[in-house]
C-alpha cells in the first residue's frame, strides 16, 4: 500500500499521518507511553493492586503487532512544491517506477465525470500519473466541493479512479454519472 501523505491538504497532513500511522500499528511509542498503558491494560483486566505496582519500567511487554505485519511505508524522495507540500520532480518520478502498490489512496483537486481527475499544477500531475500507473487500485477521499470541477491539467480518465471515498450518500444525485462510469462510491 503506498499512501502519499504528501497529497494530502495541508491542514488534514497532521490528522492523517497520525491515524494512519496508529491504525496500521506502525506508532512507536515512548517508553512511558507504553508503561502507562501496561499499567492501565493490567488495572482494566482485573488485576490485584500489588500486580499494578509491581510493574516497572524495565518489566517490558509485547508491542502491539501491526494491522499489516508485511507492509512497510515508503517516503518519495524530490523536491517539494511549495503549495500543498507535495513531492514533485524526477526523483519522486524513478522512485514510483520502481514501485508497485496494491493501492494507492491519490490526493485530487478536481474531479467531473467527463473531464476526469485534474490537478492545477502540470508537476503534480506527472507524479500523480505515474502513481495510477504503479497502483493496482486507486482510492481518492473527494469532498462534494471538488465534483464536477476541472483544472487545467488532466491526471486521468475518470475510469482509473477504483473507489471515490466521499461525504455524500452513495445515492446522491451528485455521483449518479460517477456510478454510471463504474467508480465504487462509499
Amino acid at each position: 500500500i503506498v499512501i502519499p501523505l504528501v497529497f494530502c491538504e495541508n491542514r488534514n497532513l497532521a490528522f492523517m499521518r497520525e491515524a494512519l500511522v496508529k491504525t496500521l500499528g506502525y506508532e512507536q511509542s515512548t517508553p512511558y507511553q507504553a508503561f502507562a498503558a501496561r499499567l492501565a491494560e493490567t488495572w482494566r483486566a482485573g488485576a490485584a493492586r500489588e500486580a499494578v505496582e509491581a510493574l516497572s519500567m524495565e518489566s517490558g511487554g509485547v508491542p502491539e503487532p501491526r494491522l499489516f505485519p508485511n507492509v512497510d511505508g515508503v517516503l518519495l524522495g524530490g523536491n517539494i512544491l511549495r503549495k500543498g507540500h507535495t513531492t514533485i520532480g524526477y526523483s519522486a518520478l524513478e522512485s514510483l517506477q520502481e514501485i508497485h502498490a496494491d493501492m494507492c489512496f491519490l490526493g485530487i483537486t478536481s474531479v467531473d465525470s467527463e473531464a476526469g481527475l485534474t490537478e492545477a499544477n502540470r508537476q503534480e500531475t506527472t507524479i500523480k500519473k505515474a502513481m495510477i500507473k504503479a497502483s493496482d487500485t486507486v482510492v481518492s477521499m473527494v469532498i462534494s466541493q471538488k465534483l464536477n470541477t476541472r483544472q487545467p491539467f488532466k491526471v486521468c480518465e475518470i475510469g482509473a479512479l477504483n473507489i471515490m471515498v466521499t461525504e455524500l450518500d452513495a445515492t446522491d444525485e451528485l455521483l449518479k454519472s460517477y456510478l454510471a462510469k463504474g467508480v465504487r462510491v462509499i
